[in-house]
């Protein structure tokens, strides 16, 4: 049986990924001369960002649950990733829509790109914020009654 733990580092590497992928795949340009293999340099950098971040928050023990149920974790997880996704959707659509405004874009087309990548990029990034939240929250009551 996979413990609350196992379960919780699987889904911050692998949202980690998903998000170091994504934005690493936007920043290389398709005129660069990495535009042959952008999809392999992508991967390969995004795999080496996400482990690495993983590596940092299990060696400091923030991915780590001891004497939490499955039930605990799930609702935790859920209400975690949401709140997560909700703040940081908004966080990223306002960056964006500055961003496309200091380039000069027309603001119908700035307003749909903000608000556009603030929901997609969230989607991806606010599983591994919400895993170190919910293990936050769950780490407290522990604590607290040891």
């Amino acid at each position: 049986m996979i413990s609350p733990t196992v379960l919780l580092r699987a889904v911050f590497l692998l949202s980690a990924f998903t998000a170091c992928f994504v934005v690493t795949l936007m920043a290389i340009p398709s005129s660069s001369p990495l535009s042959a293999h952008r999809d392999l340099w992508s991967a390969s950098a995004a795999l080496f960002i996400s482990v690495a971040l993983s590596a940092i928050f299990i060696r400091s023990d923030r991915l780590s649950l001891q004497g939490v149920s499955f039930k605990a974790l799930a609702i935790a997880r859920f209400l975690s990733v949401l709140a997560t996704y909700v703040k940081l959707a908004a966080a990223v659509a306002l960056v964006f829509l500055v961003v496309f405004s200091v380039l000069g874009l027309p603001i119908n087309d700035v307003s749909f790109l903000s608000v556009f990548f603030g929901l997609w990029l969230s989607l991806w990034l606010s599983p591994a914020i919400g895993a170190l939240i919910a293990q936050r929250k769950l780490q407290l009551p522990a604590k607290n009654a040891a």
